[in-house]
């Protein structure tokens, strides 16, 4: 009972509550820890706005975000997130409020606001939901990131642009970390031989020669230790295919993805080290060398000479016991003669190129070994200028390329040909096979072009007569390196007359401007001539064999050009008549109208000419006008020539014409849309044209341009049921109804068409 009784007792001592601290005391401590908490909200370098979970007001924000939006505090306290400035998607920060009073976190990786000046910046936001007194609250947190952003887009365009360096780079690059390849360029692919997959798979050791092994792969260690190692040394590579190679290696320690890592640079010198190795054998005997040695001394006295020797003995007019001139002694003196230096120097005695090497023997002497890589030079100058050769046919072929008119074509070829070569006079003709006729195309001499519309065409000469014709039937150029005489000797030589006509060559004295020498090609197509290209000089012998090798490439790629103009001319000649044929069928009709389609056709044109369009434009204006009424066809000539009124069955079958003339025109291929302006070219701008009610911008320009040519050339022209009401009548009638019925600038480029003196052709 008494254990009870004292178990109570310590029960009631618990349960007697502490003297709570007075109000005062709790007051001051919560000012202080408001104090600390608002300071700390007033000091961040993030923004913090606070809002109402429930309402989405706006309660509280630091310093640091007004300045960063750049808003006054009046304008965001109190409303609603969704209808402030820095979020301009309602939609979309309703969406997410949402979402967060749900899910009671949300975390905005990149989020963009917009500043009280309307600049976009970039935020990172974390959002939480908390009670405070009963309430929820919701904090964001706000970093802005727009300069981290900014720091990162620099840094990528930065190794990108580093990248595409290496990556195009001259020099083979790789980065070797532990025992593999981790980075290769395309370069250390082509040196080393094998393709990036097998590189990167293997110990970077298996491409090394079994010999040099050892002695890389201690370097390679020893460098990654950050031990003190050459730099740059050389050893040798076996190839994918087998070859051995040597190599320059130069290295440097570098952090790769933070482990450490070497970078190489690696150069092939096969060439360098057999050159080298070929002067240490020639060295060896002098005597019998079949090319230069000479030692000389480092005053520039020539101590010792081999017989090869002597060319360059007589260009430097010095013998045995002589001296060097002086730029020879000043770059032995300058590089030969230290310690490690060596220069190679070419030099060009008569007709062959030597090599030299000058490399120290002593302090006191230097020895020079001659090579002679005269074929070697040769090759690489032809070599050269076949590349520059080709880059020049790949521009004149772009340059004509992009053409498909003859006359521009062979404007262009002259240019092209008189940038390259001398070409006083400049010559292109035609050669058709079944009739052995040989036509001008181009001729411009002494820089004025002429018109060949008035050459006649000359016959193909008998075998070995006249220049064009042998270079046809042998396929092959002519180097004429002295014109006059081979005109001497030619039993056929043509000439054209100031009219046009064949005239005997006169004599030399008698012409200015005298042509010395010329060459000829033929342009090749498929294997067959299908003309020539001539240029001529007033000098003689103006033209090398190498002039004559890129005449031909030229004149290559000037005949496909050229055929294809041709083809392009005889095509469109055969749609001119096409097109003529069309115009006529529908003249025979109706021939109160006879030249209406011509004479709409002409107005359309200058229209469309004062309008500013372009070439191609104009002439489907052209061709549309010439066509624009075909339709007619279909409609009874009693009802065309009918004098009277057309009654509304009547009218109805006249309005048919234009979809009668697009069935007609729409299997036609032509370069503009044809069909299509005749089909509309009675719509209007309001809509009340026919057959279709068209409005404004619906309808084709070329088709309201012809809308307006049309009704001018029809009221001043005489009708069958009326007489002409006159071209002021007809102009009136547009100006009234200009932006209603037909279209405001056609309608300003015909008057001004009119302004100028224009006036229509007089009918037929």
């Amino acid at each position: 009972m008494a254990k009870r009784l004292k178990k109570k007792d310590a029960q009631a001592k618990s349960e007697v509550p502490t003297t709570p601290e007075p109000a005062q005391v709790l007051l001051e401590k919560l000012q202080v820890s408001e104090t600390r908490y608002r300071r700390l909200f007033e000091t961040a370098q993030d923004g913090i706005l606070l809002l109402d979970a429930k309402t989405g007001e706006i309660t509280d924000l630091n310093p640091f975000l007004l300045d960063l939006l750049g808003y006054p505090y009046g304008e965001i306290i109190g409303k609603k997130l969704w209808d402030i400035g820095p979020f301009v998607d309602r939609a979309t920060v309703k969406q997410a409020f949402e979402k967060l009073r749900k899910d009671r976190h949300i975390r905005y990786e990149d989020l963009p606001l917009q500043t009280a000046t309307g600049t976009r910046i970039r935020v990172e936001s974390v959002c939480d939901v908390y009670p405070v007194g009963g309430r929820d609250v919701i904090q964001c947190d706000i970093r802005d990131i727009t300069e981290r952003e900014a720091a990162e887009q620099d840094l990528a365009e930065s190794e990108l642009k580093y990248r595409h360096v290496v990556e195009n780079a001259s020099e083979a690059i790789f980065v070797v970390q532990g025992a593999r390849i981790v980075f290769v360029n395309p370069m250390a692919l082509t040196t080393i031989g094998y393709s990036r997959e097998e590189i990167m798979a293997r110990p970077f050791t298996e491409f090394i020669h079994a010999d040099d092994r050892e002695m890389v792969l201690e370097r390679h260690t020893s460098r990654l230790k950050g031990e003190d190692v050459p730099p740059v040394y050389g050893f040798r590579i076996v190839r994918g295919d087998g070859a051995v190679r040597w190599v320059e290696l130069n290295a440097v320690l570098i952090d790769w993805q933070g482990e450490p890592a070497t970078l190489n640079f690696l150069r092939d010198t096969t060439d360098r080290k057999k050159a080298e190795q070929e002067n240490e054998i020639l060295a060896r005997f002098p005597a019998e060398n079949p090319n230069p040695v000479l030692r000389v001394a480092k005053d520039g006295e020539i101590l010792y000479a081999n017989p090869p020797s002597e060319p360059l003995l007589r260009q430097w007019k010095a013998a045995k016991g002589g001296y060097v001139p002086a730029d020879w002694l000043e770059r032995i003196a300058a590089n030969a003669l230290r310690p490690s230096g060596s220069e190679v120097i070419e030099v060009k005695c008569a007709d062959r190129v030597y090599s030299i090497v000058a490399a120290p023997a002593s302090a006191g002497y230097v020895n020079l070994y001659g090579r002679d890589v005269t074929e070697v030079t040769r090759a690489e100058t032809e070599r050269e200028r076949l590349l520059e050769q080709h880059l020049v046919l790949n521009r004149i072929t772009l340059s004509l390329g992009a053409l498909m008119d003859l006359r521009a074509i062979l404007r262009t070829l002259h240019a092209e040909v008189r940038a390259l070569l001398d070409a006083d006079g400049f010559f292109v003709s035609r050669y058709q096979k079944d009739t052995e006729l040989i036509t001008a195309l181009f001729i411009v001499n002494e820089g004025v072009e002429c018109d060949v519309g008035t050459f006649p065409s000359i016959p193909l000469a008998e075998e070995g007569k006249e220049t064009q014709s042998t270079v046809l039937r042998t396929g092959r150029p002519l180097n004429i390196r002295n014109w006059i005489e081979r005109e001497r000797t030619m039993q056929t030589v043509y000439h054209t007359d100031s009219d046009g006509s064949l005239a005997p060559v006169p004599p030399e004295d008698e012409r200015e401007g005298c042509t010395k020498s010329a060459v000829l090609v033929p342009m090749m197509l498929e294997g067959e001539p299908m003309g020539v290209l001539q240029v001529q000089s007033n000098r003689l012998n103006a033209y090398s064999d190498e002039d004559v090798a890129l005449l031909e490439g030229v004149a290559s790629v000037a005949a496909v050009s050229i055929q294809n103009a041709l083809f392009v001319e005889e095509i469109r000649d055969g749609l001119e008549g096409t097109i003529e044929a069309l115009a006529r069928t529908t003249e025979m009709r109706d021939p109160y109208t006879s030249g209406h389609q011509q004479r709409v056709s002409q107005l359309a044109c200058a229209i469309a000419g004062k309008m500013g369009l372009d070439k191609k434009t104009v002439d489907g204006v052209r061709v549309s006008g010439l066509l624009h009424d075909v339709g007619k066809v279909s409609i009874p000539a009693e009802i065309l020539s009918k004098p009277g009124g057309l009654t509304p069955l009547e009218f109805d079958l006249v309005k048919e014409h234009v979809r009668v003339g697009f069935d007609v025109l729409k299997g036609i291929v032509f370069p503009w849309p044809v069909a299509d302006i005749v089909l509309q070219h009675h719509e209007r701008i309001d809509g009340s044209g026919y057959p279709a009610g068209l409005k404004g911008e619906a309808i084709r320009l070329e088709a309201r341009i012809l809308a307006v040519a049309d009704v001018v050339e029809a009221m001043a022209s005489h009708r069958p049921y009326r007489p002409a009401l006159g071209i002021d009548a007809a102009l009136q009638e547009i100006r009234d109804k200009k932006g209603t019925k037909y279209d405001a600038e056609a309608v300003e480029a015909c008057l001004r068409v009119f302004e100028s003196g224009y006036t229509l052709a007089p009918a037929e």
